[in-house]
């Protein structure tokens, strides 16, 4: 560090605090859920929690649009889950989905790629482009079971 005349290390070191405190980030937050149908409890105890989210997620986007978008992990199977459990709340959810506040799919179920053949993989996303409201699934929040080797 370079000081002038007159400047002490600590105004320096003070001046050097104050320059990195005035430095702007800016910070993405992506809301999605990793959804686990069956793990290590049962489908329906899942279900009862996947309903209580998506309940929770369309009264926050009823709220008002700062809450921009979610993803709902990648499946398309999450919104017939919900939907057997609400289903008057069809047209509202998929009001969310068309205006793209909402995103889902590509997936039909998300796969684990070294459990299935490849004809699989094919068939659930084909499946899952058939069963989803979603005009363009984006992406896939949760590629964990998709190895990076």
């Amino acid at each position: 560090m370079t000081m002038t005349s007159g400047t002490t290390a600590a105004t320096a070191n003070e001046a050097t605090v104050t320059t990195a405190a005035a430095r702007r980030y800016q910070i993405l937050v992506y809301h999605h859920t990793h959804w686990d149908r069956e793990w290590w409890s049962p489908l329906q105890i899942f279900r009862i929690k996947l309903v209580q989210l998506i309940d929770e997620l369309l009264e926050t986007l009823d709220r008002g649009p700062s809450f921009r978008s979610f993803m709902l992990d990648g499946q398309t199977i999450v919104l017939e889950d919900y939907l057997e459990i609400r289903p008057e709340n069809r047209e509202r959810l998929l009001g969310y989905i068309g205006a793209g506040r909402v995103e889902c799919g590509p997936w039909y179920i998300l796969p684990d790629e070294f459990l299935v053949s490849g004809e699989a993989h094919i068939r659930n996303l084909w499946d899952g482009a058939l069963s989803s409201p979603c005009a363009r699934p984006r992406r896939a929040s949760d590629t964990s079971s998709l190895g990076a080797s």
